[in-house]
């Protein structure tokens, strides 16, 4: 390998590590409060996509047994297609018979004679020539997928280029478990603090029908 080769392959790395540091530091920037899932998200396609020189970089979500959806998405340019919001009917269950979703999956080129007709239909769906996927899981459960897409040509994924992108999918599936902590917490506070006020209500007032309106307003707020 040239000096030129191995100095490229080198800053390539220092830029994997920055936009690593990046997302670590947007993501403690949002725990002490509550999270917001979908600004992080955009944040991480974003930083994920510029760095990588991929043509997309998006988040697809496992919406139903028979759906994928696109929720967050980051475009090169105005002249790659967009897929976000976009719904894709898919059997869950079949693909993976041909897919495993909990493993990273590559695809060099999805034009290549070979390929399962279902997979290369999924990349024909999204305008896709390359692919490079990586599940976000929380335990053993797949909560959605971290994509990288070249639309226009062929491309090498690297071994690093899928490690790194694993590393990445760790920290989004943090900022879904804390939300999901936070969710939960926050509904244990009001359902606390709506206990209180509905046993103070018995205590001080002798009026059933007052009572029972606290009790009603509580329950639809």
């Amino acid at each position: 390998m040239s000096i030129t080769a191995e100095s490229l392959s080198l800053e390539r790395k220092i830029k994997m590590h920055e936009a690593r540091e990046a997302i670590i530091d947007r993501l403690a920037l949002e725990l002490p409060a509550s999270i917001d899932l979908d600004r992080f998200l955009r944040a991480v396609v974003k930083e994920l996509g510029r760095m990588m020189n991929a043509d997309r970089c998006d988040v697809i979500q496992l919406a139903s047994a028979s759906e994928l959806r696109i929720s967050h998405e980051w475009r090169a340019s105005d002249d790659v297609p967009s897929s976000e919001g976009m719904a894709i009917p898919v059997d869950l269950r079949q693909l993976s018979e041909h897919v495993d979703l909990t493993k990273p999956i590559r695809f060099d080129d999805t034009s290549a004679p070979g390929l399962n007709e279902k997979v290369r239909l999924l990349a024909a769906t999204l305008g896709t020539r390359s692919l490079l996927v990586v599940p976000v899981m929380l335990g053993g459960d797949v909560l959605g997928l971290l994509g990288l897409h070249n639309t226009r040509a062929p491309r090498t994924w690297l071994d690093d280029e899928v490690s790194f992108l694993q590393s990445i999918a760790r920290h989004i599936a943090v900022g879904y478990q804390y939300t999901r902590l936070f969710t939960g917490k926050q509904r244990e506070a009001e359902t606390t603090e709506a206990l209180l006020e509905i046993a103070n209500a018995l205590n001080a007032r002798s009026d059933f029908g007052e009572v029972t309106q606290l009790v009603l307003e509580r329950a639809i707020a």
